[in-house]
C-alpha cells in the first residue's frame, strides 16, 4: 500500500514547465532580474505562470521603482511581435538582410578609407628615409643623426603597420558577423510560425528589460534590430 501510495504522489507530481526566459528577463530601471512565479488556475486546472518585479530587495527596503507582473504567455506574445518584426520591411524599404549587409558594406568603406590614409603615410614616411639616406650620402648629417631618424621613421611606420593589421582583422570580423547574423536571420525565417521554445528564444533575444507594466524594450541578438525604437 505505502509503495503504491508513494507512486500516486510521485505520479501526481508535474514538473514546472521550462523557465524559458531565465537569464534574460530584467527590470530595466535596476538591472535586477524579474521572478518567476505560478498560480493556480482552477477553472482550467492547471498554473499559470507569469515574472515579478516587487520591488523591494532582500532586506525588505522598497526601491523606488514600479512594481513589475507580466503574464508569461503575455510576454510570449510580446516576444513573437518583436521577431516577427525583425522580418518585416523597414521604414526605408529595406528588409532585414538588405540592413545587415548595407550596416556591414558602409562599416568597411570606413575602415578601408583609414586603411588607405595610413598607407598615405607610411609612403610619406619611406620618401622621408630615403630622403634622410640621401643626405647622409652627402654628408649632409653624420652618422648618428642618420641613425636616430631612421630609428624614428621605422618606429612610427612600424606603429601603422600595425594599426593597418588591427583594421584588416575588423573587417574579417565585420563580415563574418554580418554572415552570422543573415544565417541567424534566415534560420528565423524557417522557424517563423513554429513554438516559442526556450532554444528559439535563447537564440534570438539578447535581453528583455520592463520599466513598469507597460513599458518593455526586447533587443535581438545580432544586428536583428531595424534601427527603431524597439519598445513594444
Amino acid at each position: 500500500n505505502s509503495n503504491r501510495n508513494l507512486f500516486k504522489i510521485t505520479k501526481d507530481l508535474k514538473r514546472d514547465p521550462e523557465n524559458r526566459y531565465k537569464g534574460i528577463i530584467y527590470d530595466g530601471n535596476t538591472g535586477l532580474s524579474l521572478s518567476r512565479l505560478s498560480v493556480r488556475d482552477n477553472r482550467k486546472d492547471a498554473n499559470l505562470y507569469y515574472y515579478r518585479f516587487t520591488n523591494k530587495i532582500n532586506d525588505g527596503q522598497l526601491l523606488e521603482t514600479p512594481y513589475i507582473t507580466v503574464l508569461e504567455k503575455n510576454l510570449d506574445k510580446m516576444v513573437m511581435t518583436k521577431i516577427e518584426s525583425s522580418l518585416s520591411v523597414d521604414v526605408n524599404g529595406n528588409n532585414t538582410k538588405q540592413r545587415i549587409l548595407e550596416t556591414a558594406r558602409i562599416k568597411v568603406e570606413v575602415i578601408k578609407r583609414n586603411i588607405n590614409s595610413i598607407s598615405f603615410k607610411i609612403k610619406k614616411l619611406d620618401s622621408d628615409f630615403k630622403k634622410t639616406y640621401e643626405k647622409y650620402s652627402l654628408g649632409v648629417i653624420s652618422k648618428d643623426e642618420y641613425i636616430e631618424k631612421r630609428d624614428q621613421i621605422k618606429k612610427v611606420i612600424s606603429i601603422y603597420e600595425k594599426d593597418i593589421s588591427n583594421f584588416e582583422i575588423e573587417i574579417v570580423n565585420l563580415n563574418k558577423k554580418a554572415d552570422k547574423d543573415v544565417k541567424l536571420l534566415e534560420n528565423l525565417k524557417k522557424g517563423k510560425g513554429k513554438r516559442l521554445t526556450g532554444k528559439v528564444i535563447r537564440e534570438y533575444i539578447e535581453r528583455i528589460d520592463f520599466y513598469d507594466n507597460e513599458t518593455v524594450k526586447i533587443t535581438l541578438k545580432g544586428d536583428l534590430e531595424k534601427g527603431e525604437d524597439s519598445d513594444e
